[in-house]
């Protein structure tokens, strides 16, 4: 059985240790530490993850305030244990630089939930300050220093609540879109963890990669969590090829959640239940959260209502129609979308553009929720008794993180 190594962080020698609060209740523990708060439990912990944010959310502070307030809402209603929250460069974004984040999201958090930033640091898309184009780890305005000294300006401006986890998208750590690069390299890995040291002082190391080693990396999971996606494997089999992505997008459904639609056990007797049972074998420090996704690629007769990202996403005028772009009708208005690659004209309909066109119709990209039939498609009560099912049956996954927020069903909420 594979067992990752147990991280510690080292804490200068000039800071007071960490003081251990036991509750006999709970069987649990917090660490205090200059006003954070790192919340333990022997029971399962369910997370969510963050990983985009429709654009209006990010430059109206009006819409921002009710898509954190829905956030919120789920966070209470499934008692939600760890959240993390999407940082792009402040330099570009006023939820940002604004302090929005705080005001709307990590003030707002309940005591019982850990807060956690998934950082945005693309080598090929440098943060304002960093040099431009990125070339190499731990220069001057490093762009990932940068990104640990933003989450301590905003966690200076936090009440109570202080971010002390850090995750980030392995696909998006990479230079050119190639595999090992840029800081998804143990190089990468290490700067990372010793950034986390010396910006979290006192914070129990805790940083990882939304990724799909199943079984985690011993060079490059190192820093005390780490996120595999268990939904880019076998269960998709009969929609998706090993690529993902484009290969579901095109099959559009079909996946194994469809055939064993609301069927806990059915759905845990395939490829999914293999990829489960290999993660617990690897997880023996249980430092790993098992990623479950929520997307949903089918569309119902009428886009609204599918989920969050539905109602908050962007619409596109028809004269902006990208040609081979996949769009869904929202209104028709007075454009012909027949003569811009539609099957016809009325609200809801899929295609691909062939071209842009006059009118005052709008679309929305297609995919908002995903881009395979995923949970999003079972009844709520269902993926609680899969999560229910995962924790019984597997003896080393305490902690699974729903993939993501975005894409939860709206009825759901």
């Amino acid at each position: 059985m594979e067992t990752e190594p147990q991280q510690t962080a080292a804490v200068p020698s000039s800071l007071p240790d960490l003081i251990p609060v036991h509750d006999a209740s709970s069987n649990s523990t917090e660490y205090e530490h200059a006003n954070v708060v790192h919340y333990n439990s022997a029971a399962q912990k369910i997370g969510i993850w963050h990983e985009s944010i429709p654009t209006q959310c990010k430059e109206n502070e009006s819409q921002f305030e009710t898509y954190c307030n829905d956030y919120m809402k789920y966070i209470i209603k499934k008692n939600i244990t760890r959240a993390f929250f999407l940082i792009h460069d402040p330099f570009s974004f006023p939820y940002v630089n604004q302090n929005w984040v705080v005001t709307y999201w990590l003030d707002k958090l309940p005591s019982t939930c850990e807060a956690g930033f998934v950082l945005d640091t693309e080598p090929d898309s440098p943060w304002n300050g960093s040099p431009t184009p990125w070339t190499t780890i731990g220069g001057t305005n490093d762009m990932m220093e940068l990104a640990f000294q933003e989450v301590v300006r905003l966690n200076s401006l936090a009440k109570s609540k202080k971010v002390t986890c850090i995750g980030f998208d392995t696909e998006n750590l990479y230079l050119g879109d190639v595999k090992d690069t840029g800081y998804s390299t143990k190089e990468g890995s290490s700067w990372i963890t010793a950034m986390f040291q010396k910006y979290l002082p006192g914070v129990p190391l805790d940083w990882g990669w939304a990724s799909g080693r199943i079984g985690g990396d011993s060079t490059l999971d190192i820093g005390g969590a780490r996120y595999p996606g268990l939904y880019w494997v076998g269960e998709t089999s009969s929609a998706c090829d090993a690529k993902g992505g484009d290969a579901c997008s095109s099959a559009q459904n079909g996946t194994d959640y469809c055939t064993a639609l609301n069927d806990v056990d059915k759905l845990l007797s395939g490829p999914l239940g293999n990829a489960v049972k290999s993660f617990s074998e690897s997880n023996g420090n249980q430092q790993g959260w098992a990623m479950f996704s929520v997307e949903k690629w089918t569309k119902s007769p009428t886009f609204c209502g599918e989920c969050v990202a539905s109602s908050t996403t962007d619409l596109v005028d028809s004269c902006d129609l990208i040609p081979k772009v996949k769009y869904t009708i929202v209104t028709t208005g007075t454009t012909d979308f027949i003569s811009c690659g539609a099957p016809s004209n009325a609200p809801g309909t899929e295609f691909t553009a062939t071209a842009p066109n006059v009118g005052t119709g709008q679309v929305t990209k297609s995919a908002i929720c995903g881009v395979l039939d995923a949970f999003g498609i079972w009844d709520e009560s269902k993926f609680d008794s899969f999560l229910a099912t995962v924790q019984k049956n597997y003896s080393n996954v305490p902690n699974v993180m729903i993939y993501e927020w975005n894409f939860i069903p709206q009825g759901w909420m």
